[in-house]
């Protein structure tokens, strides 16, 4: 990644001085490959070299001819453009913790609108008089079809390093500007196939050289057609380009507008007014836009489908989009992330540490990364990365690197607690509670910590051994709390907006089913409570009455969390441990440790929070 930046560093200081000082594009082409380069390095430096970049002064038209060249410029328009936009989106949106499509939604709607309006617009409007709204009207079409490639390639390609680098959703981590390079290049490979059709057919602009900036060398004898006026008495015979070219109204040809392509007179016979007053520019072998530089009053326009034709690469375009956010969704919800304790092994011999651990449902691919102190439990941030509860209190987590950053110790002065079972509230606060790892006296209490880091010790009256079984219910009233060692299930009231609980009362005991003991808990769409019964080797549903709805038996006895995930959130996935389990519970149950899936339940949870700070 250090190598990524240090080249990236050097491909832009050399594109932005070639611009000022070689360059004979216009301002936007220049700022679009800027941006270009920025986000993607390297590799923007070397499409740069291959298709823009004037070997020699009078050569650009030349060297910029061939239509895979003018693809290319024409695409970096759309990707400098929608890049930027749904770059700084991306840095912007996590921070409301929005789900359920509005994040993919508005970093869509902010390429488009950057791309559109600065990009597209800026660049056309000389081409159209002036008019900066007929330019966003007439550049439409090309940029929404070139807008949806470049997604359907840059979406797939975010969410996927994501969930190799959790890291990468916070802007301040340079995992992110990695993360969208990466993501910018596959956009850009996979948006070039339309782009160059949309040039080869005149229905986008290419390469626009400036007319009269792209000077002669002296003595070489090269002359660009936007350089040089010839008389007539200069002027050679070349051979006619055909054309089809809609003039202005009245049928004339204002002074300048072909005055640098020198015709025969027969070629004059090629060329004829459109009965239709139309702004197309039809046929013909001369790449769009690309001598004309559309910034001089030029009426060379770009040519228009019929508007049956148009709707349907429009919509076939969506198709691609949408279908490429659909498989990416389902990547997305296959992964499933869960904490390992650390306990007494049923292997004395195998090496044991904390360790964060996460499989591909879809593909079975597992991933740990080992902890320097027990995790309680965690939550994604909206900043990026991870927050937990651990022994030294709350922490953020580096996953790449095993590294935490405290935030906040709420108990320094109990050497022999740490956090335990923690969830987060749909303001993007994290409720954790304490617990003695010596399982005797009730000194442990329950913490909030808010998105700034400051951390409150709620319900002061309230103490225990061990806090599990922390969740919400759908309407955001209740809080569920699970007193571990007093077999209790208790519930409060709970104000969303001011992250208070209050009137604490029994919810359901567990004291009939001892050693049985509340552990992970969820809740599903409808407000029940599912809560895995360690020791017990079950898994509970209770209504919100707190009446026993059903109990699921499990081949395993000490099943730890529970949580819902997979397609629309229909699967139950249960943890278990393996410590404290005897030899002889072992040959009878021998999955202890297992992470398992349970289908068919009829039930259907919620997409966790993420904590906000």
């Amino acid at each position: 990644m250090l190598v990524w930046f240090v080249l990236g560093l050097g491909s832009l200081a050399f594109v932005i001085w070639d611009s000022i000082t070689n360059s004979p594009t216009s301002w936007v082409q220049r700022v679009a490959w800027i941006l270009v380069v920025v986000y993607t390095g390297v590799v923007g430096l070397v499409l740069y070299l291959l298709a823009c970049r004037r070997p020699f002064p009078g050569a650009h038209d030349a060297f910029t001819r061939p239509v895979w060249k003018q693809g290319v410029n024409s695409e970096m328009h759309c990707l400098a453009g929608d890049a930027t936009g749904i770059v700084v989106a991306a840095a912007i949106v996590p921070v409301f913790g929005l789900a359920n499509g509005w994040d993919v939604t508005i970093e869509y709607l902010a390429g488009f609108i950057c791309g559109l309006f600065i990009f597209q617009a800026l660049m056309m409007v000389g081409m159209y008089d002036g008019n900066y709204f007929k330019a966003v009207r007439k550049t439409f079409f090309s940029e929404t079809v070139s807008m949806n490639m470049v997604m359907a390639g840059m979406i797939p390609t975010m969410v996927v390093l994501t969930s190799f680098w959790p890291e990468s959703e916070s802007p301040l981590n340079p995992a992110f500007w990695f993360r969208m390079g990466l993501a910018t290049i596959v956009g850009g490979v996979i948006a070039f196939p339309v782009n160059w059709w949309l040039v080869a057919n005149h229905l986008k602009h290419g390469c626009m050289t400036l007319p009269g900036k792209d000077a002669p060398a002296p003595c070489l004898g090269h002359c660009s057609m936007e350089c040089e006026t010839l008389s007539p008495a200069q002027a050679k015979p070349e051979p006619a380009m055909a054309m089809n070219m809609d003039m202005p109204h009245e049928g004339h040809m204002h002074e300048g507008h072909i005055k640098n392509m020198p015709m025969h007179d027969d070629s004059m016979g090629q060329m004829h007014h459109s009965e239709s007053h139309s702004d197309e520019m039809h046929g013909g072998d001369m790449h769009s836009g690309h001598s004309a530089g559309g910034h001089e009053g030029h009426h060379m326009m770009m040519r228009e489908l019929p508007l049956p034709i148009a709707t349907a690469w429009v919509v076939a375009t969506f198709v691609v989009l949408l279908l490429a956010i659909y498989i990416t969704n389902l990547y997305e919800e296959s992964s499933v992330y869960w904490c390992d304790h650390v306990g007494p092994a049923i292997d004395l011999n195998t090496e044991r540490r904390p360790a964060i651990r996460r499989l591909n449902i879809a593909t079975g691919e597992r991933r740990t990364w080992d902890m320097p102190q027990q995790v309680g439990s965690f939550a994604f941030r909206t900043a990026g990365g991870l927050v937990a509860g651990v022994n030294s209190g709350f922490c953020t987590v580096d996953l790449e690197h095993n590294r935490l950053e405290p935030l906040v110790d709420p108990e320094p002065d109990k050497p022999h607690h740490r956090l335990n079972d923690g969830k987060i509230d749909r303001r993007g606060r994290y409720w954790c509670g304490s617990m003695n790892t010596q399982l005797k006296g009730s000194d442990a209490h329950l913490y909030r910590l808010d998105p700034d880091h400051t951390c409150h010790k709620v319900a002061e009256d309230f103490s225990f051994v061990c806090s599990n079984g922390i969740a919400f219910d759908p309407e955001d009233t209740r809080m569920y709390f699970g007193d571990t060692a007093g077999g209790m299930i208790y519930v409060f009231d709970f104000d969303l907006d001011e992250g208070r609980i209050s009137n604490r009362r029994v919810f359901f005991s567990l004291v009939d089913r001892k050693p049985a003991i509340v552990d992970g808990a969820t809740v599903d769409t409808e407000g029940y409570y599912w809560c895995a019964l360690n020791l017990g080797g079950k898994i509970l549903r209770i209504d919100p009455r707190g009446r026993l709805d059903r109990e699921i038996d499990m081949p395993i006895p000490s099943p730890t969390c529970v949580t819902f995930g997979g397609d629309n959130y229909e699967t139950l996935y249960v943890t278990s441990q393996q410590a404290f389990v005897t030899p002889e519970q072992m040959a009878k149950h021998p999955q202890p440790g297992s992470l398992f899936a349970i289908h068919g339940l009829g039930a259907r949870g919620m997409p966790e929070p993420k904590f906000a700070g």
